[in-house]
């Protein structure tokens, strides 16, 4: 590897160390990562674009460096690799201040269409209808996910028809925040994921919030201090507030160990962490919704309210 750097990159460190899936070196008191780039090709142009509008902001996010050739994309053995310089202390857990430091910084940024994900209505039907047809051929191998999925399914329409309810309701909302976002913010989540430019995505400055929120509660930490936090730095229209409910009602945490699951990477039984807090997480909705509609303008999900009658 030392080679490629040398003749790619015009480095000369001493020692690379490989940690998979991805190798790392000092050199002149910086640090670099060389990292296999796994996003579609296209997108690296706008991600290296969004790169260079970040930097000039001073965030501390990774720096992508070009090569000889100036791509951002160096081929070894037909392979694409990125290497990224860290601005940061890459070792540090993320909490939600990190996240909404980077959201404040972020705004008013030009939204190319490669990297938008805010049609959250048409993705999740899509995911829905595709786990539907493939579930329909494989699921007799599943028996515990066959048990589960039909609720899972259901909670994944709900948040289907909230989110379509609230666009087609406020039809003109007024200026929501588009903001870097990401796929999925993870319990252990450090700042080298969250300033990683190679897992930028765009969207509703609420998506991060939302997905943090999920992905703590199923690793059964305590949430509610970091959520009072994030409202208490934050103020949210109507519709930023309808927009993070159906988040929360959308199940990720449970679709993302599905496909774990059918890709043989981890074992059925690893569900009952999800199975076995349902009831739980019937009762947060139900308290977040309450938390959320101080001023009774939200509308509710009826099921949930009557699940949760005391």
């Amino acid at each position: 590897m030392n080679n490629y750097i040398n003749y790619y990159y015009n480095l000369y460190p001493t020692n690379i160390y490989n940690k998979p899936p991805y190798f790392y070196f000092d050199f002149n008191n910086e640090k670099y990562y060389f990292v296999i780039y796994e996003r579609p090709l296209p997108e690296i142009k706008p991600l290296f674009e969004l790169n260079i509008v970040m930097l000039n902001r001073n965030l501390p996010i990774h720096e992508i460096i070009l090569n000889k050739d100036k791509n951002p994309l160096t081929f070894i053995n037909n392979v694409p690799y990125v290497l990224l310089r860290i601005n940061c202390n890459e070792m540090k857990k993320v909490n939600i201040s990190d996240i909404n430091f980077l959201h404040l910084y972020s705004e008013g940024l030009t939204v190319d269409p490669l990297l938008d994900r805010t049609d959250w209505g048409t993705l999740w039907s899509q995911k829905i209808d595709y786990i539907e047809y493939q579930f329909g051929h494989i699921g007799k191998k599943y028996p515990l996910l066959c048990e589960c999925l039909g609720y899972f399914i259901g909670l994944g329409e709900n948040a289907v028809s909230y989110i379509n309810n609230t666009k087609r309701e406020i039809t003109n909302p007024i200026y929501e925040r588009i903001t870097i976002s990401h796929k999925r913010i993870k319990p252990d989540c450090t700042l080298f994921e969250l300033y990683n430019p190679l897992n930028f995505i765009m969207d509703y400055q609420i998506r991060d919030c939302a997905e943090y929120i999920k992905e703590q509660f199923f690793a059964n930490n305590d949430i509610w201090s970091e959520i009072q936090e994030y409202f208490q730095h934050n103020s949210f229209s109507p519709y930023s507030l309808r927009l993070l409910y159906s988040r929360l009602l959308f199940p990720t945490y449970f679709f993302d160990q599905y496909e774990l699951i059918i890709t043989n990477q981890d074992d059925p039984e690893s569900l009952n962490r999800i199975i076995n807090k349902v009831n739980e997480y019937e009762q947060f909705l139900n308290d977040f919704y309450r938390f959320i509609n101080v001023n009774g303008n939200i509308p509710p999900i009826e099921w949930l309210n009557k699940t949760n009658i005391n």
